[in-house]
């Protein structure tokens, strides 16, 4: 019987595999179904290898495109991809907000899932947070589904990708990379920058690959002219698209290197921009330009350090002495600090005199020597040339003779290096008696020979073999020409310099006593110098000594010379007013022309200057705030400071582009107090005329770097409204007042004129003369009113007309310099028109459309009235009533409609959109959102920012293009263009309350003035085009980087840009004229190959 089949063992059927997806993108398909599925074919790939190597595969991305509606089990289906998800995408849209099945699915993952695994991409319409609720605007939100505005309760983060929304044919949208990285990044587990350094490599692949495919058409058609031009132009935008993938390359560089080394981001980032000028690269230019975490506005940089004890100033830096025996070198424009190590010794030191030399440095701080409690220290730093140009040295000189008898001992108390560093005096007292009696000394040792550098070991040796007796010590070498000579002096000297002309000056700083020696011969040099008093502190060269007189805001540099001729133009005293509150004022440093001073107190720095190159000490002062009452301060090269407290060492920067004000003593103690600022510039202004004048509620005029103004007949607590008469404009027809530049009005139209630039300053900081009652000025605004019927009353109101109630008192609530006339503004509504030289008639236009309640004046509100700086247009925004504005150059100006309430206006010009555009009106509505649009368009204004978490601050800085608002006391920066946050500046803005005033900030002729617990500071960094700006960026990074330092980063092209400028989007090459060497500028650039 044969055998029965073989069965087949029955299995039963694996499971089937359940689907897994990266996300599941939520929209509607009626308003977003042909822009979302491109989306998600965009995003599959973006940034594939951004994790690293296993990186290497497409996202998964459910997207409901066939119409799961027709399915039997709709639900259930959607159901099972939303939990085979890992994250949400909502695609916000008003269409979204009204879907059902939207709404659905959101309400499925939020009872599922964590809201923080929910990603907003915002196509259209607006999403508005109330921060005061804590909840969405239910009622201003138009873009979220019902579920998602129930559960947020804080401010959501969202993707914007409206603009691409609204051109979706462009594949190579300029946001699209951007807003891409930001959905890959979670989703791929990487950081965004990480992210967008992939897809720009991986474009670069496909460039590659598209580049052989063109050389191999160019090849095939070589023999038509037709098609090698058309292969020449493909080949061309090959080049550019190439240079463009470099750009996001090293704007996502810039980005990651910004909290390591601003300095590095900002160079990388201008040279992002230089080669592809576009909203992702101006958003990481402006981004690593402007960014602040600190709130000095003169602090450049920081940097930790293992403590220093002593600190000195060379010609490109300083030099100090470190708390580990070690010595330091820093010159900030070479980068961080170097240090050559050594050993700390822990013996007493005796607390050094004000004004002594415990470190000195060479020039360019190559070597530097220090006092220390076990002698001197010396050391060179690597560089220069010779055979020991690149090695680092350290010694000690003296330490053999810490074991000799006591009376023998020797006692460093000042060092000097020659500004070449050939050689080191030393200042020393001997313990014992010398024979004739010297007990003090000055030694010179050669650093140098004839082959160059020597050795710094056998520096030492010379020294201690020049020291083993004690009558060597004593006894001066007879040889001018030995390596190691002593002279004895009759001064304690404690300071000591060499100046360029080899002399030797020595000083006690106690006693204000000092000598000169010629360095060469040791001999005495000619003239004998004077005594400075006691109590001064002596600049580093010892010829100008400096005292501290007065408090507070009265304190004053005394400056003395006792080495030069009197009366050599150098100014007695500089004002350098402490801010209130301030306290233990010493003065810290004077530099050698007696220019520029520093003072010391318990809250920070005061640094002020006085330039001789001006008439009479007109007084700039810069408050340094991150500064303990110990740090050790010096004045360094380039309007720099550098302070050392603690281990950190601190780099400020004293220029005329910001520095500060004091409050006036009826404003110190009130911290709701803001001024009313005015502000010019103009080619036409003298060279040293002040530009920007403050009002204060007390009634007092300040006027910046200048002092106060005192103003006659004005009553208690009344304010002024400051306007600047000049410049005027070149086809002006209008001639300059011989009385005054500076024209201030009260409300009731009184009006007081003042000279700024011929005001002397007087006792106290009053400018002398007072300013001038200007007669007549009120008759001047009463006979612009003669085309209308009006009343003219003189308790404090200007004429009203006839139909007016009684209660109607107009008064004066704006005044701005317009290049043809003066633009005065009533609590009305009406402008007048008035003559820059106060002559002929005014012009009075009344406002027809109704203002409702009057218009508040700028001391209660802020941005009620504006007026662009071309004189053109003005704007106003009554409180509840609708935005107007009015063409000044119209014949029969007619008020025109151009938006609802606002809360404020400003007017800028639109330089970004070109020389001729119209001004933009940028406008603070009364949801807190920024609205902007030019002047004279149709239509309403379009949003630009979003309510957010803002405050009331509002600013617009037209060059670079840039949007102020605050958080709190912090301020952030968006592009004017985009809307895009660029950066913050930390600020410690005045505040009664949380929120800091509107009038803490103004913007004007690219000057930030913030008004701060320590005083006003003035910025002119933010009054530069994007030219400037990149030239500044170009020269941040010292040494530039190199074509090997960019290839490394993945660039193609790799010739430093920085010299490059675009025209018509093309790179094209500088003149080589302007590029000076000492610019520190990257080599010059050769134009890169196909």
């Amino acid at each position: 019987m044969p055998d029965p089949a073989p069965t087949t063992p029955t299995t039963s059927p694996a499971p089937p595999r359940r689907k897994h997806y990266d996300a599941f993108l939520s929209y509607s398909r009626s308003a977003e179904g042909d822009f979302v599925p491109r989306v998600q074919a965009m995003l599959r790939g973006f940034g594939k290898g951004a994790a690293g190597p296993s990186d290497d595969r497409d996202l998964r991305l459910f997207v409901d495109r066939s119409g799961l509606a027709a399915h039997p089990h709709l639900w259930l289906e959607i159901k099972n991809c939303l939990a085979a998800s890992d994250r949400l995408i909502v695609f916000a849209s008003p269409g979204a907000a009204a879907s059902e099945w939207v709404d659905k699915e959101v309400r499925w993952w939020l009872a599922e899932r964590s809201i923080h695994t929910v990603y907003i991409a915002l196509t259209s319409g607006e999403i508005v947070f109330d921060h005061e609720a804590g909840r969405i605007d239910a009622a201003a939100t138009t873009a979220l589904p019902p579920a998602l505005v129930e559960h947020l309760d804080r401010e959501p983060r969202w993707v914007d990708l409206r603009g691409p929304r609204r051109d979706p044919a462009r594949t190579n949208h300029p946001e699209l990379p951007n807003a891409l990285a930001e959905l890959a990044a979670p989703l791929r587990g990487a950081a965004k920058e990480d992210v967008l350094s992939a897809h720009i490599t991986a474009q670069r692949h496909l460039n590659r690959r598209a580049r052989a495919l063109t050389s191999a058409l160019s090849v095939l058609l070589a023999l038509s002219v037709v098609n090698g031009a058309l292969a020449s132009h493909s080949a061309e935008r090959e080049a550019a698209s190439s240079y463009e993938s470099d750009a996001h390359l090293l704007a996502a560089a810039s980005h990651a290197s910004r909290a390591e080394n601003p300095d590095v981001a900002q160079y990388l980032a201008a040279e992002a921009y230089h080669r592809a000028p576009g909203t992702q690269t101006r958003h990481a230019f402006l981004t690593a330009t402007l960014d602040t975490s600190h709130d000095d506005q003169h602090l450049l940089r920081t940097v930790d350090t293992p403590g220093v004890t002593a600190l000195a100033a060379t010609g490109t830096g300083t030099v100090g002495r470190t708390a580990t025996g070690g010595l330091l070198r820093w010159n900030p424009d070479d980068g961080d600090p170097e240090i050559l190590p050594g050993a700390s010794v822990t013996l007493t030191e005796p607390d050094p005199p004000a004004g002594g030399t415990a470190v000195a440095g060479s020039e360019d701080g190559r070597v530097v020597a220090a006092v220390d409690p076990a002698g001197v220290v010396l050391g060179r730093f690597p560089g220069g040339e010779g055979p020991l140009a690149g090695d680092g040295e350290l010694v000690r000189l003296y330490r053999p003779l810490l074991d000799v008898a006591h009376d023998e001992r020797l006692d460093p108390t000042g060092v000097a290096v020659t500004p070449a560093g050939d050689a080191l005096l030393v200042t020393y007292e001997t313990r014992g008696t010398c024979p004739g009696g010297a007990a003090h000394q000055v030694l010179r040792i050669a650093l140098t020979g004839p082959d160059g550098d020597l050795d710094l070991r056998d520096v030492a040796a010379r020294a201690h073999a020049f020291f083993k007796s004690p009558a060597s010590r004593c006894t001066a070498d007879p040889g001018t020409g030995a390596p190691v000579r002593a002279v004895a002096v009759d001064v304690a000297a404690a300071a000591l310099r060499v100046d360029g002309s080899r002399r030797v000056i020595v000083a006690d700083p106690r006693t204000g006593e000092s000598r000169t020696l010629r360095l060469d011969t040791f001999a005495p040099s000619p003239g004998t110098p004077g005594q400075a008093p006691e109590g001064t502190v002596p600049a580093p060269s010892l010829v100008t000594w400096a005292g501290l007189a007065g408090a507070g805001t009265t304190t004053r540099v005394t400056l003395h010379h006792p080495m030069t001729r009197a009366g050599d133009g150098t100014p007695d005293t500089m004002s350098c007013p402490v801010p209130h509150g301030w306290d233990g004022s010493e003065l810290a440093a004077v530099d050698d022309a007696g220019q520029r001073a520093l003072v010391r107190t318990g809250d920070g720095l005061v640094a002020c200057t006085a330039p001789r190159d001006m008439l009479w000490p007109r007084t700039r002062t810069w408050h340094l705030t991150g500064a303990g009452p110990d740090a050790l301060a010096v004045l360094a090269p380039d309007d720099r400071v550098v302070a050392a407290d603690g281990e950190t060492l601190s780099l400020w920067r004293t220029t005329r582009e910001s520095s500060d004000m004091d409050f006036p003593t009826g404003a110190a103690q009130d911290p709701a107090a803001a001024p009313v600022v005015a502000s010019r510039s103009g080619d036409r202004l003298p060279e040293h005329a002040a530009t920007t004048a403050l009002s204060w509620p007390d009634g007092t005029v300040q006027v910046h770097e200048k002092g106060t103004i005192e103003v006659p007949g004005l009553d208690d607590g009344e304010r002024l409204l400051p306007v600047w008469l000049l410049p005027s404009a070149e086809t002006a027809r209008t001639t300059q007042r011989d009385d005054g530049d500076l024209l201030l009005l009260a409300p009731d139209g009184r009006a007081w004129i003042s000279g700024t630039d011929t005001l002397r300053p007087g006792p106290g900081g009053t400018l002398a003369p007072p300013a001038a009652p200007l007669a007549g000025f009120r008759d001047l605004l009463r006979d612009a009113h003669t085309a209308f019927t009006t009343t003219w009353e003189n308790g404090g109101c200007l004429p009203r007309r006839l139909e007016d109630p009684d209660s109607v008192c107009p008064v004066l609530v704006s005044a701005h310099r317009a290049p043809d006339h003066l633009v005065l503004v009533d609590s009305t509504g009406g402008v007048y028109l008035v003559d820059p030289d106060l002559t002929g008639t005014a012009r009075y236009i009344p406002d027809e459309l109704g203002i409702g309640d009057p218009i508040a004046p700028p001391w209660d509100e802020r941005g009620r009235v504006s007026v662009d700086d071309g004189g053109h247009w003005l704007a106003v925004a009554p409180r509840g009533r609708s935005l107007r504005v009015l063409d000044l150059t119209n014949p029969v100006p007619t008020w025109d409609v151009r938006g609802g309430a606002m809360a404020q206006v400003h007017l800028v010009p639109a330089l970004w959109e070109g020389e001729d555009a119209l001004p933009r009106l940028v406008t603070l509505a009364e949801d807190g959102s920024v609205r902007t649009g030019a002047v004279a368009e149709d239509g309403p204004l379009l949003p630009l920012l979003s309510p957010g978490s803002h405050g009331a601050v509002l600013a617009v800085l037209a060059e670079p293009g840039l949007v102020v608002r605050n958080e709190g006391r912090m301020l952030a920066l968006f592009d004017i263009r985009s809307g895009a946050r660029v950066g913050t500046i930390a600020t410690s803005l005045r505040a009664a309350g949380d929120e800091p005033d509107p009038g803490t900030v103004h913007a004007a002729h690219g000057r930030l003035l913030l008004v701060q617990e320590h005083g006003v500071t003035i910025s002119r960094a933010l009054d530069k085009g994007e030219d400037t700006m990149l030239r500044q960026a170009c020269v941040s990074a010292a040494p530039a980087l190199t074509p090997e330092d960019l290839a490394r980063l993945g660039v193609r092209h790799p010739t430093p840009r920085c010299r490059i400028v675009h025209t018509e989007g093309l790179p094209a090459f500088t003149d080589p004229g302007l590029l000076l060497p000492e610019a520190r500028l990257a080599p010059l650039p050769f134009p890169p190959g196909p």
